[in-house]
């Protein structure tokens, strides 16, 4: 891993603290090529606010993969996917 990625997903997780909290942890990049980047401590059954959502945007453009694992199942409900899907835009055919 490049000194540059390694700046890269440090910059990315102050980023991912400054809009959820302490809490946020980052991981990545988890292949070779640089691509992916895995989350934890985002509580995905919360409503984002737009510095939020932009935050995660900027993630996935920037690392092409991104987990956002931790979530309770048990919680997490169809509607709750469904209005954390509507941030990235309609499917493309």
């Amino acid at each position: 891993m490049t000194e540059q990625v390694t700046v890269a997903v440090k910059q990315q997780q102050a980023r991912l603290r400054t809009h959820f909290g302490d809490s946020v942890a980052c991981q990545g990049p988890l292949s070779d090529s640089g691509s992916g980047l895995r989350i934890t401590g985002v509580d995905l059954c919360r409503s984002l606010n737009v510095d939020q959502v932009e935050v995660l945007l900027d993630a996935l453009s920037q690392f092409r993969i991104v987990c956002i694992a931790g979530q309770d199942l048990a919680r997490f409900s169809l509607a709750h996917f469904e209005r954390f899907a509507n941030h990235w835009g309609a499917p493309v055919p």
